[in-house]
């Protein structure tokens, strides 16, 4: 995988880089992560982890 740029990273340990290709890759504090197409889905989708609402499940699902 090429470099990453991190966008935020929480205190809980969950991050947000852009990725190659103009994607978005959101990690949980156990390095669970996924990709999401824009910074307002990985955003929304970093809050919903926050909350613990969700947990990945698939590592490298995109989101549409």
């Amino acid at each position: 995988m090429a470099l990453a740029e991190l966008i935020t990273q929480t205190p809980r340990g969950s991050s947000i880089q852009r990725v190659e290709g103009g994607k978005f890759m959101v990690c949980d504090s156990e390095q669970s992560c996924f990709f999401a197409r824009s910074l307002y889905l990985a955003e929304e989708h970093l809050e919903e982890i926050e909350l613990s609402l969700i947990h990945i499940s698939e590592p490298t699902r995109l989101l549409s």
